[in-house]
């Protein structure tokens, strides 16, 4: 899924995967998006934060071109920690008596 974001936000839609780096992605999406938006691409078990740096019309849809600026892995184990993070129930605070 790629999701345009920025001050106003675009439509989510569908991405072909046509080829990756760790720089960089190319993909298939079926409309244009303009180069310099900012985008999230979620794919599995991956988040991935970058720039458009090319749109060119392909076929009835458009080839893009992501510049990566961060990669995010593993992304159900993070949610696995999180969730025993959240559940780790910290000591109660020290009750004090008052006369």
């Amino acid at each position: 899924m790629l999701r345009v974001l920025g001050a106003a936000p675009g439509p989510v839609m569908e991405a072909c995967v046509l080829d990756f780096s760790g720089s960089g992605l190319r993909l298939r999406t079926p409309r244009q998006i303009p180069c310099g938006a900012p985008v999230r691409v979620d794919a599995q078990d991956l988040l991935m934060l970058g720039e458009i740096c090319r749109c060119q019309p392909d076929h009835g849809a458009y080839t893009v071109g992501v510049r990566l600026s961060h990669s995010f892995t593993a992304l159900a184990e993070l949610e696995r920690l999180n969730r025993a993070l959240v559940a780790y129930s910290a000591p109660e605070p020290l009750k004090v008596r008052t006369r």
